[in-house]
């Protein structure tokens, strides 16, 4: 699959705690967008943005965690 110049490949490297599988393609706004697997095992596809700038750290068992806390 042919990427743009400006292409970071994600494949492998984990943020928060969210591992990136594999590139599925960009969305309209031509963002990439990634299928990832949370550290609970839960698989879901995200933009790269939504992840490196910290709008989405999990699949959302982490708000659970934090809420159980409170």
């Amino acid at each position: 699959m042919a990427h743009a110049r400006n292409f970071i490949d994600f494949t492998g490297k984990k943020i928060h705690r969210l591992t990136f599988l594999e590139f599925v393609g960009r969305n309209a706004s031509r963002n990439s967008r990634w299928k990832v697997r949370c550290d609970c095992g839960v698989e879901f596809e995200v933009t790269a943005t939504s992840v490196t700038h910290g709008s989405t750290r999990s699949c959302g068992c982490l708000r659970i965690e934090n809420n159980k806390k409170r």
